[in-house]
């Protein structure tokens, strides 16, 4: 039996703090109100799709609804959260640059006020040194406030950035941020946590236009009309969620055998649509269970690219936050859920990380990021077990997957199906965020072996 494995934070409020902070200032712990005057529009974040009863939502659409919305000078919008435990936050730039992930190097001036370290075990470090609980904290790296933290006031005009700051519906906190328009233009809103700038430098992703008229001007388009649209839009993105899942399923490789007569084994991790359309990820691992020998290897591939990794052992917090200046709270990144970690082969203790996967065939392209990528990550295992493994940046929403290790020469073929509930995590925040009174919390676990 599998005994029950729990997310322990000794608080919930990271969300919280990054939506409720403002840039700095003595308004930095208010939450915007809705403006007076002019009318509300209402709007979507995200949306979760659930396929599997009981269970979190297997499937998120990574987009504004609607992606287009017009109004009038002096109107305002309210965002809703609408995607359970996925973080989005929504960001107007104005004259910035699209805000990098990190502020500094890890260890830097911001890290080191925070408590952070750049000691730990190099990426490639093997066995149980390569853990985040031997050795001291994991290396850690400030993330860059713009980017995470709620900034600006209550209304936009063009002239500097605003930041919800990061929120999931799921979590303690807001769940809406409203902003008004007192000057006529196009704007474009953008979620920093799925958009990006293109080699052209145009913003893709998760973007949303919005239209601002001069006062008085007919409007394309009623509340109700919008709800409509979005209604629709929604039903047929369910349903298309399922078609990719039986699809998703349908893909997955049978083992192949090797010299010496071992088998490797084959598992999705994620699944999408490459139709911009349909833009939905999939926060699954197929088959999410496997029984394998001694000696057989697992491989991994992210067959259409959703930002997932594959780790066993003692897991990590993504990110902390800590307090910063002024009293701000300040994101620091965990970097060993981003860095390659462990030898190629499980020897039934340690902690092994893939790294972040990205598709076959796009290495080349995602250089120059932040982190290292690879296009697909092997385990060989040489001890017989029962371990569990997750992508740490989205086992909240139920990522985790489960190897069975026989000694002998026939232990089964991989299946798939609900597997062991007990095994399966329900965190309590988006990516992962657990606060410390200290800053760090670790989910602890010492091995990645299940007895």
């Amino acid at each position: 039996m599998s005994r029950k494995l729990r997310v322990i934070n000794s608080s919930v409020l990271v969300a919280s703090l990054l939506a409720l902070t403002v840039g700095a200032g003595p308004a930095a712990a208010s939450q915007p109100g809705q403006p007076a005057g002019g009318t509300n529009w209402k709007v979507l974040v995200g949306n979760a799709i659930e396929t599997e009863q009981g269970r979190p939502a297997s499937w998120q659409s990574i987009r504004f609804f609607p992606e287009t919305i017009t109004v009038n000078q002096g109107d305002s919008i309210t965002w809703n959260f609408n995607a359970g435990n996925e973080a989005h936050n929504v960001v107007f730039l104005g004259p910035e640059p699209f805000p990098d992930l990190v502020a500094g190097p890890p260890g830097g001036p911001e890290g080191a006020a925070a408590g952070a370290s750049n000691e730990g075990p190099p990426p490639g470090a093997g066995g149980p040194p390569g853990g985040p609980g031997a050795g001291g904290p994991p290396p850690q790296i400030p993330g860059n406030p713009k980017f995470w933290n709620r900034q600006g006031g209550n209304s936009y005009d063009g002239s500097q950035l605003v930041n919800s700051g990061v929120i999931a519906a799921d979590t303690p906190g807001p769940k809406a941020y409203t902003l008004s328009f007192p000057k006529a233009g196009t704007y474009l809103a953008i979620c920093t946590l799925h958009a990006g700038v293109d080699p052209t430098g145009q913003v893709q992703g998760m973007v949303q236009n919005v239209v601002v008229q001069a006062p008085g001007s007919a409007l394309p388009k009623t509340q109700a009309q919008y709800d409509a649209d979005v209604a629709a839009l929604m039903q047929a993105e369910e349903a298309k969620a399922l078609e990719l899942e039986a699809e998703a399923r349908s893909q997955v490789m049978s083992p192949t055998s090797n010299a010496g007569g071992t088998r490797t084994y084959h598992v999705l991790a994620g699944y999408g649509s490459p139709d911009p359309a349909f833009p939905l990820s999939y926060v699954r691992f197929l088959p999410h269970e496997i029984n394998l020998n001694v000696g057989d290897t697992i491989e991994w591939v992210d067959p259409v690219g959703g930002f997932h990794n594959v780790i066993f052992g003692e897991e990590p917090t993504l990110v902390d936050v800590v307090p910063g200046p002024e009293g701000q709270p300040m994101v620091l990144l965990n970097l060993i859920n981003f860095l390659p970690t462990g030898q190629p082969a499980h020897t039934g203790s340690g902690f092994y990380n893939s790294g972040i996967l990205t598709p076959p065939g796009t290495a080349a392209q995602a250089e120059g990021g932040p982190f290292p990528v690879t296009e697909k990550y092997a385990l060989t295992f040489t001890q017989p077990g029962r371990y569990e493994y997750i992508c740490s940046i989205h086992y909240t929403q139920g990522m985790a997957g489960f190897v069975t290790v026989g000694a002998g020469s026939t232990v089964g073929m991989p299946r798939t199906g609900s597997g062991d509930a007990e095994g399966w995590l329900y965190g309590l925040l988006a990516l992962g965020l657990a606060l410390a009174a200290g800053g760090t919390a670790l989910r602890m676990r010492k091995s990645g072996r299940i007895s």
